[in-house]
């Protein structure tokens, strides 16, 4: 999670005042080190890739090519490295990687089945195969939905809304998964951040100090983690960046005549009624024509 919270912030840094060859220069390097360190996420985990979307969003698309060639990378790399280090071929890797399932009947909707007898509890089986496969198609459909949905929103949010529909709708599930969202909700702030938080705490709290050390749980217990996992579900919904939906403001420009000026007195090329974003500290706001 560190990684894929660090390739945010990476791409997601202010762009310096220094001249658009250099932005641009900055820019690139920003891109492949964030996708390089996204890349390195999903060789651990891969469920972290469904915040590529996010990156895309914060980088120019002259850059996208850095950010999907720098993901690529360490998995590749990874997967390379299989044979050469163990006893498993290369594609046996790559169908483990693609069939990896967490456990399906404790969460959501399937524990909702497991206790109407409908499906069973485990990573595979008779009564979770189906289920599985469904769910899979469910969280896939899902990720495509909320990126068309908040396709305008900012990079973070971008991030952030595909975490939250996984953990809403998923099949399989584990505690630890509930900790995806917390940074990026908390960076973001807002009433509906605690809608996921709150019950997302109850919920962890109540699996590692109750169901845990149980180890086989009573029926009322199955009953109460499968009302508070629909709880979260709920929650993960409503914490969904919807404010920033349609993307941020625009920022107004700066009005006709304005010069920026470096600190050193200097006109920055280029920046005569530029936008107001990311400005040196010394502005001049003297026109040409005042000036006689």
């Amino acid at each position: 999670m560190a990684l894929a919270l660090a390739a945010v912030l990476v791409i997601r840094r202010p762009k310096g005042p220094f001249g658009p060859g250099v932005d641009q220069d900055r820019a690139g390097r920003r891109a492949l080190v964030s996708g390089l360190l996204l890349g390195m996420s999903v060789a651990v985990k891969t469920w972290s890739v469904v915040m590529v979307p996010g990156l895309l969003r914060e980088s120019a698309r002259r850059h996208w090519p850095l950010i999907l060639g720098g993901l690529a990378g360490p998995p590749l790399a990874l997967l390379a490295a299989v044979p050469v280090f163990s006893n498993g071929g290369f594609l046996a890797t790559v169908r483990v990687v693609a069939s990896y399932r967490s456990i399906a009947g404790d969460w959501g909707w399937t524990g909702v089945l497991h206790l109407l007898g409908h499906s069973g509890r485990g990573y595979a089986g008779p009564d979770v195969d189906r289920w599985q496969h469904l769910g899979t198609i469910v969280t896939l459909t899902a990720c495509v939905l909320v990126v068309a949905l908040f396709h305008r929103a900012d990079g973070p949010d971008l991030a952030l809304a595909p975490l939250l529909a996984v953990l809403a709708v998923t099949a399989g599930f584990g505690v630890q998964y509930l900790l995806w969202p917390v940074a990026l909700l908390l960076a973001r702030g807002g009433w509906n951040t605690w809608c996921y938080l709150w019950p997302a705490a109850a919920y962890a709290a109540y699996d590692y100090l109750r169901l845990i050390p149980l180890g086989a749980s009573p029926h009322h217990d199955l009953v109460l983690q499968s009302a508070l996992s629909i709880t979260v579900c709920v929650g993960a919904v409503v914490a969904l960046p919807w404010s920033g939906r349609r993307g941020r403001p625009a920022t107004p420009a700066a009005p006709p005549g304005l010069t920026i000026l470096d600190t050193s007195g200097h006109q920055l090329p280029g920046r005569s009624g530029a936008s107001l974003t990311g400005l040196p500290k010394v502005v001049s706001t003297r026109s040409s024509e005042s000036a006689h």
